[in-house]
């Protein structure tokens, strides 16, 4: 990443694999693995998995490129979430895109509900 991005990433944002589903077919994730990132609220229109137009309300720049993909979990802080509300903490992951710079690097940005 950049210089001039990497400082502007002082958030923390927490992200869990999606391992498998139980028997009632519902999400199974691992463990939270912390990233820096920066966290915009930013109202855009998204495809999601379905490839339907839906409203992203954030989006996320994360400093680095991790394994993350649209049926996997992010859990914001509850300082850049305003809230502590379950739903709010964690925002259903609509899309992500891996983007190369300049130099050849690939950035992960996340789009929340």
């Amino acid at each position: 990443m950049l210089p001039e991005l990497d400082g502007l990433c002082r958030q923390t944002v927490g992200v869990a694999r999606r391992t498998c589903a139980d028997d009632y077919g519902e999400p199974v994730w691992g463990n939270d693995v912390a990233y820096r990132a920066r966290v915009v609220g930013r109202h855009r229109l998204v495809r999601d998995l379905r490839g339907e137009q839906v409203l992203s309300t954030r989006t996320v720049y994360f400093a680095g490129a991790p394994a993350l993909d649209a049926h996997d979990r992010v859990t914001l802080s509850t300082g850049d979430a305003g809230s502590t509300e379950e739903t709010v903490r964690r925002p259903a992951l609509l899309d992500v895109q891996r983007l190369p710079d300049d130099r050849g690097a690939t950035h992960v940005v996340a789009y929340l509900a």
